[in-house]
C-alpha cells in the first residue's frame, strides 16, 4: 500500500495548507482543520491545531504532516494521537523559513477512516505598539485543497477593546479565565487573514519643520497647515517655534498659523508634539457637514463631471461599490515609489491607466467616482505609519507621505476614513468598514487638490527630511484655562452703539471646542445677540467676539457694567468713568450751549416784548 507524504505549509502572512497536487485531485483525502491562536497577556501566542485526516480510498494514507512558517521560529513545539507524542523535527528551509515535520508511528487505513492528531507551539508574539496591541494571523492561502476549516482567536480582556478587526468574525463571545473569543470559518481567513488591534488609541510623538521665504521686497503674510484635530485624531502641541500670529480654521477644517515674514527673509518654524489617533470617528471633535458647492465639484484631478467618470458611478452606485471597484481595478506601482517624483495624473488618467497607481491614484479616482455620485469626498494627506518600507511613500526630501479619502456618511452625520490603497497593497486587509491608529492627518482638501500644502511640502528645495513621527509613550495633557479679557473702545459716545470686544486668547498646544458665550449687562443695553457658540478655538489662537453697548442721550450718574459668561467662568467690565469723559464734555458743552441758546431766545424775546410795550403807551397819549 503506497504512502502519501501529507505536506501543509504556513507561511506568514499566508498559510498554505499543500497536499501533492495529484493525490487530492484523485479524492484521496478530505481534510478538517480546527486552529486556536491564544495569546497571553505579556503578548505570547501559543497555536493548536486539531488536523482530521480522513481516508477517501482504501489504498492510500497519510505518514506525515509538514508546516512551514516565514519569519517565524516556533518554539516549545508538541503533537500528540490516539497513540500518544508524536515525533517532531525542526528544519530549516530557507534562510528565514522554518519546517515542523510530523511523523505518525502507525498508519490509519481503510476507506473512511481517520486519523485525529494535535500540533502545538508557541509563534510569533502580539505586539505592543504603544498604547495598542496589534496581531496577525495568516491568510489561508490555497483554501480549494482544505474541505474544512474554522479558526478560534483567544484575547485576554487586559488588551482592551477591540479597535479593528479584519475581517469581522463570525462570532464573538466571553470565554473562561478573562479571555474573548474570536471565531472565523473558512471563507473569511482565505480572503485575507485576521488583522486585529486592541486598545483605544495609538500616540505618535511628531516634529516637523516647515521652511518659509520671502524672495520679495516687501513685507507678505504666509500660512503653514498645522496638522488638525479630526473625528480620528486628537492633536496636541508641546511647542511652536516661532508662535505665529494667530490659528485659524479654514472652510476644510485645517488649522492656518499665520506669520509676517519682511522682505528677502526665510524662517524656519517647528512644531513638535503628541497626537492621539482613533480607529474609529470620535463626536468629541465637532465635524464640518459637508457644502455641496465644494465637496461635490469637480476639479483637474477629481473629474467628477467626465462623462466616462459618470459611467462608472452610475453603474457602480454606492460608496462601498465604488470602494471595491478602485481596489481591484488599480495596480499599485511599487517602482514609483523609488523613482523621482511624478506629475499627479487625477482621476481619469486612473480610470484609463490603472497599471501605475500609487495613493494619489486610488484617492483621485474614488472621490471622482464618489462626488459623480451624489457622495460628498474629500481628500486627507498624511503620515501612514508601516513596517513595509515599500509602502512607505516619500516626497523630494524623503519624508513619508501618504494619501487616503473620506466620504460623508449621513447616517452617521461624519466623515468616514478609507484607504484603498492599504487595501490593495495589504494583500485584501479591509479597510473600508474599519480604520487603524496608522494613519495620521496632516492636512484636508475638498475644493484645491494642493493647497494648503502638507507638512513636508514647503520648500522642496531644500534636500532634508523634515517630518520626525514615532511611536511614543502617551501623555496626558491637561488642558489650562483659557485667557478671557475685555477690549473696551477708545471712548463712551451718545446716540450710537459702542463696541465692546471680548478677547478668548487660546497660549496652549490643544484646541477646545463647543465653548458656550452668554453677555449682559447692568444698567446699559446690549444690541445684539446676547448667546453664541464657539465651535472651535485653535492652539496658539486668539478668538475675538464683538458685542455692543447702546447708548442712551444723557452719561450715567453711576458707571455701567458688561458681563460674559464662558463656560463656567464670568468677566466683569466695569466701564471706567474715564471713558465718558468726552461724552461728559459734550454733553457739558452742549447743555450750555443750550443754555445760553435759551438766555439769548430769552433776551431777545424780553427786548421784543418792550418794544411792544412803549410803542403801546406812545399810541395811548
Amino acid at each position: 500500500m503506497p504512502a502519501v507524504t501529507r505536506s501543509l505549509f504556513a507561511l506568514l502572512p499566508i498559510l498554505f495548507l499543500l497536499l501533492p497536487v495529484a493525490s487530492h485531485a484523485s479524492g484521496q483525502f478530505s481534510t478538517d482543520f480546527h486552529v486556536e491562536y491564544r495569546y497571553d497577556r505579556d503578548g505570547s501566542a501559543h497555536i493548536e491545531q486539531k488536523i482530521t485526516l480522513t481516508n477517501l480510498l482504501s489504498g492510500y494514507y497519510a505518514s506525515s504532516y509538514q508546516l512551514e512558517l516565514l519569519d517565524d521560529t516556533p518554539a516549545n513545539i508538541s503533537g500528540r494521537d490516539s497513540s500518544g507524542p508524536l515525533d517532531i523535527t525542526l528544519s530549516k528551509k530557507q534562510e528565514n523559513s522554518n519546517v515542523i515535520t510530523v511523523n505518525f508511528r502507525e498508519p490509519v487505513v481503510g476507506k473512511g477512516a481517520s486519523r485525529v492528531f494535535y500540533l502545538r507551539y508557541d509563534g510569533r508574539p502580539a505586539v505592543k505598539s504603544g498604547q495598542v496591541w496589534e496581531i496577525t494571523l495568516p491568510q489561508l492561502g490555497n483554501p480549494e485543497i482544505v474541505d474544512k476549516y474554522d479558526l478560534d482567536l483567544y484575547i485576554p480582556s487586559e488588551f482592551g477593546d477591540p479597535a479593528y478587526i479584519s475581517p469581522e468574525p463570525l462570532q464573538t463571545a466571553p470565554a473562561a479565565s478573562g479571555y474573548r473569543r474570536y471565531t472565523f470559518p473558512k471563507d473569511r481567513v482565505s480572503a485575507s487573514g485576521v488583522a486585529a488591534a486592541f486598545g483605544n488609541f495609538q500616540a505618535f510623538g511628531f516634529n516637523l519643520i516647515y521652511r518659509l521665504s520671502n524672495p520679495t521686497d516687501k513685507k507678505v503674510s504666509m500660512s503653514v497647515a498645522l496638522p488638525p484635530d479630526t473625528a480620528y485624531q486628537r492633536v496636541f502641541y508641546e511647542s511652536l517655534t516661532p508662535l505665529p500670529e494667530n490659528v485659524t480654521v479654514d472652510p476644510d477644517g485645517n488649522w492656518l498659523a499665520r506669520y509676517s515674514l519682511g522682505p528677502d527673509t526665510s524662517t524656519l518654524v517647528i512644531a513638535s508634539g503628541q497626537a492621539h489617533i482613533l480607529a474609529e470617528p470620535t463626536k468629541n471633535v465637532p465635524q464640518l457637514p459637508p457644502d455641496q458647492s465644494t465637496d461635490l465639484s469637480s476639479t483637474s484631478v477629481w473629474q467628477s463631471d467626465h462623462p466616462r467618470i459618470n459611467e462608472y458611478a452610475a453603474r457602480l452606485g454606492n460608496v462601498e461599490n465604488i470602494y471595491n471597484f478602485v481596489v481591484s481595478h488599480l495596480k499599485y506601482d511599487y517602482s514609483a515609489l523609488s523613482n523621482s517624483p511624478r506629475s499627479r495624473k487625477g482621476a481619469l488618467a486612473a480610470l484609463d491607466y490603472p497599471e501605475n497607481s500609487i495613493c494619489t491614484e486610488f484617492t483621485d479616482l474614488f472621490i471622482a467616482l464618489a462626488r459623480s455620485a451624489g457622495i460628498p469626498a474629500r481628500e486627507i494627506n498624511g503620515y501612514a505609519h508601516t513596517t513595509d518600507p515599500r509602502l512607505r511613500p516619500v516626497n523630494l526630501a524623503g519624508d513619508l507621505l501618504h494619501a487616503w479619502p473620506e466620504y460623508w456618511d449621513a447616517s452617521r452625520s461624519a466623515w468616514i476614513s478609507v484607504d484603498p490603497t492599504w487595501q490593495k497593497t495589504s494583500g485584501g486587509l479591509d479597510y473600508f468598514h474599519k480604520f487603524d491608529f496608522h494613519h495620521f492627518a496632516f492636512v484636508i482638501h475638498k475644493s484645491d487638490s494642493q493647497n494648503p500644502r502638507s507638512a513636508g511640502l514647503y520648500d522642496s528645495s531644500v534636500p532634508t527630511q523634515d517630518i520626525r513621527i514615532e511611536i511614543s509613550p502617551y501623555k496626558n495633557f491637561l488642558p489650562s484655562p483659557l485667557e478671557i479679557s475685555w477690549i473696551p473702545p477708545r471712548r463712551m459716545l451718545p446716540f450710537i452703539e459702542n463696541s465692546f470686544t471680548l478677547s478668548l486668547n487660546n497660549p496652549q498646544g490643544q484646541a477646545f471646542y463647543n465653548i458656550p458665550v452668554s453677555f449682559s449687562g447692568l444698567r446699559t443695553g446690549i444690541s445684539g445677540p446676547r448667546n453664541t457658540v464657539i465651535k472651535v478655538i485653535p492652539p496658539y489662537s486668539r478668538t475675538l467676539l464683538p458685542v455692543s453697548i447702546v447708548s442712551s442721550a444723557f452719561p450715567p450718574f453711576s458707571p455701567p457694567d458688561i458681563s460674559a459668561v464662558v463656560g463656567s467662568r464670568t468677566l466683569i467690565y466695569n466701564v471706567p468713568v474715564r471713558l465718558y469723559l468726552v461724552w461728559f464734555i459734550i454733553t457739558v458743552c452742549a447743555s450750555a450751549f443750550t443754555l445760553i441758546a435759551l438766555a439769548f431766545f430769552a433776551f431777545k424775546a424780553w427786548s421784543l416784548y418792550l418794544q411792544r410795550s412803549s410803542r403801546s403807551s406812545i399810541i395811548r397819549r
